[in-house]
Order: C-alpha cells, then structure tokens, then sequence
C-alpha cells in the first residue's frame, strides 16, 4: 500500500508536470502573438504613466468650471432676484421669431433643475476627454521633440562624413602603430587591406542597418497606430486593473524613471565636457531611454557610442576620449543601478528581485518579445512575484520559489507587509 510520503512525492511531482505543461503552452502563445500582444503591452505601460497626467488635467479643468460655473450661478440668482418678468415673458423672449408658445410644446423647459443636471453630467465627461487630448499632446509633443533632436544629429554625422571617415583612417593608422610595436614589422599590403576591409565593412554594415529598418517601417506604423488607438480608448473609458498591478507598474515607472533621467542626464553633461557637444544630447536621450532595460540597456548604449567617439577626426586623442566616456558611463551605471536604485527599491520587497534572476528574465523575455519583453521584464516579474505572496499559495511551494526570486533564505520574514495578501488579517496576524 502506498504511504503518505508516496502519496506526497506523487502530487508534488504531478504539479510541477502540470507547471511545465502550462510554462511551455504560454511560452508559444507568447511567442505567436507577439505582434498582438507588443502594442497592447507598449499600451499598458504608457496608460499607467499618462493616467496621472491626464488626472492632473482633469482635476484643473473641472477646478475652472466650478469656479466659472459658481460665479454664473451667483449672477443668475441675481437677475432672478431682481427681474420682474414672469416665466411665460422669459420663455416668449427667447423664442425664435414666429413660433408660439402652446401647450405641450417642445419648446417648453419645465424645470431649471433639468438643465444644471444635464450640464453637471456633461461638464466631467467633457473635462475628461478634454483631459486625454491634453496628456497625449504633451507626450506626443515630447516624442516630436527627441525626434527632431535624433533627426538633427543624424543630419550632423552625415554632414560630417568625412571627418568621421578620417577618423577611421587614423583609428586604422594607430593600429597599424600598434602591431608594429608589438611585433617590430607589418607589410604594408595588409595594412591597407586591413583599412580597405575596415572602411567597407562599417559602410556595409551602416547600409544593412538602414535597410532592415526601412523594411520594418510598415509594421512599425501599423503597431503604433495600434498603440495609439490602444492608449486612447484606454484613457478615454479606463478598464478596472488589479490594484496590485496599477501599483507595480506606477512603483517601478517612478523608481526607474527617476533613475534612469538622472543618469541620461549625467552621461549627456559627461559627453559635453569629453568636447562632443554635437551628439551630447542624442547619447544622452539613448542612454535615459536604453536605460530602463536592466543591466544591458546601459551596455547597449556605450557600444552605440563607441564608433562616433572612435572615428571623431576633430578629438586629439579619440581612443582616451572613448575610454573616459566609457569608464565614467560604467561609474554612473554603478552609482545609479547598483547603489541608488537599490535603496530605493530595498523599503519595497514586491520589486526586490536577485540580479541573476533579473538578467535572467531579460533575456528571456527579450527573446520572445524583443525589446519590449526586455522593458517590461522587471515589472513583470515583479507581479508574478507578488502573486505568490498571496496567503492562498502553500509555503511550501511559496517560500522556495521566493528564496530563488530574491536570494534570501528568509522569505517569510522579506514577505511581511507587503504582498497581495499582507492586508487580510491572517497576514497581520503573522506579523504580529
């Protein structure tokens, strides 16, 4: 007969079957519905932050019609007070020419009553739209912004291709330099193949860049037109969300986005006193904006960097350029990413996560998702982090799952006070 331990052994193994089984059935759909579920999720990570926005809008709006509204209200009691025509003069008044007054006619408003409360529900779902239009012409007037900055840097670069082609050429030379230190002779023939060879290669490579993104451009434009309607109809009528899961992504969009303004903003002043004022702006826009990917985005960023510091012709010395730019970038990143972010997240333990845990979601989300799986990876994680510390899950398949999330052998005590199920009196009676 079979022990309680077999029994035990059997749906613990039976579960984890079944884990695997949802893991890999989610895993596809993920994969399949990438296309539709990009723009949706794009959608939900610019709600979140532009519902407090059009908030703020809203409240100021509907502050003006009360005031406005109020004193009309007061000046209305006035004339009231003060006229001595009746209702039938009033309503013969304001009648069009030829059309006179019947019983029953249309014309006719019973009850000034009637008419405040139709203005009163109508002032807060115009005040509401009106609040919409207003939040997504900032971000779009922001959008535009970086963009003209991005076009105008571009435009530079190309208008200054032959000083970055000299520089490639004496990149190439201070190599040739190089070798012949290290090994006394190098044939001339190599040496201007090696140049020829680097020179094609970097045009070859700049072209095959422009031309995949060319041929995305009609998906692009079809995804962001669904994430426009997506981020529209959402502000216009808001879908309930889960508290938990507005509260995640508003904690990680303020705790992230203040770090990550912060250190773009470093990067551009670092790349301006390094005398690259032309592209200080656009490489700090990139590094804000790569910088919300974990550990890699800051990565990603110094490398796009590194060939228009390199080839820089007007540089006296652009190898000490670029070894400052990026050892002062990789000090930030440090300061930022490992010291202040982590204070700021280390009083809330929902977005607490082990950095191998967090590369590790990158990755992996990246792969299914590309850059967006890369951006939403620590929130989303974080939610299903968050899940589990629901009184609902047993401890026994709680506790070891959040010691792998956090890399703490004391998940019981990380768990307290935070976490869907903190609130209910069964967490604050383990607390106490």
């Amino acid at each position: 007969p079979a022990t309680a331990e077999d029994e035990c052994f059997r749906s613990h193994a039976a579960f984890i079957g079944l884990v695997g089984i949802a893991f890999t059935g989610g895993v596809y759909l993920m994969t399949i519905l990438r296309s539709v579920l990009e723009p949706f999720l794009w959608a939900l990570f610019l709600v979140m932050a532009l519902q407090p926005l059009a908030s703020i809008f809203e409240a100021i709006l509907l502050g003006i019609g009360r005031l406005f509204g109020g004193r009309q209200s007061c000046r209305r009691g006035i004339h009231a007070g003060t006229s001595s025509l009746d209702d039938e003069e009033i309503e013969l008044a304001s009648m069009p020419d030829g059309v006179t007054l019947s019983d029953g006619d249309m014309w006719r408003v019973s009850e000034h009553a009637d008419v405040e409360s139709v203005c009163t529900g109508c002032c807060p779902v115009l005040a509401h739209l009106v609040a919409v239009m207003c939040a997504l012409t900032v971000v779009l007037s922001i959008a535009a912004g970086v963009a003209v900055l991005i076009f105008d840097a571009v435009v530079r670069i190309k208008a200054n291709s032959v000083i970055y082609e000299t520089g490639a050429k004496n990149a190439a030379h201070n190599i040739e330099d190089i070798v012949k230190d290290l090994f006394g002779y190098m044939p001339q023939k190599m040496v201007a193949a090696i140049s020829d060879n680097a020179l094609s290669s970097a045009k070859s490579i700049l072209s095959d860049m422009l031309g995949e993104v060319l041929s995305h451009v009609g998906n692009f434009l079809i995804e962001f037109l669904m994430l426009g309607l997506y981020v529209m109809f959402w502000l216009c009528t808001p879908m309930p969300l889960n508290t938990q899961t507005e509260r995640i992504f508003r904690r990680y969009l303020l705790l992230k986005g203040s770090a990550c303004i912060c250190y773009g903003i470093c990067v551009g002043v670092l790349l301006y006193l390094l005398f690259l004022a032309d592209v200080a702006i656009v490489f700090g826009l990139m590094s804000f904006f790569l910088s919300f990917i974990p550990e890699v985005g800051v990565i990603i960023a110094m490398i796009l960097q590194a060939p228009v510091i390199l080839f820089d012709s007007r540089l006296d010395a652009p190898f000490l350029t670029l070894l400052v730019a990026t050892t002062g970038q990789l000090g930030l990143k440090f300061i930022f990413a490992n010291i202040i972010e982590v204070k700021l997240v280390e009083h809330d333990t929902t977005m607490k996560l082990h950095p191998v845990i967090t590369l590790l979601a990158v990755t992996f989300f990246g792969l299914i998702w590309g850059p967006t799986g890369m951006l939403l990876s620590v929130p989303l994680m974080a939610y299903m982090k968050a899940c589990f510390l629901a009184d609902t899950v047993p401890a026994a398949y709680r506790d070891p799952i959040l010691m792998l999330l956090e890399g703490d052998r004391r998940p019981g005590r990380r768990r307290l006070g935070s976490g869907c199920g903190s609130g209910s009196p069964q967490g604050r009676a383990r607390a106490s």
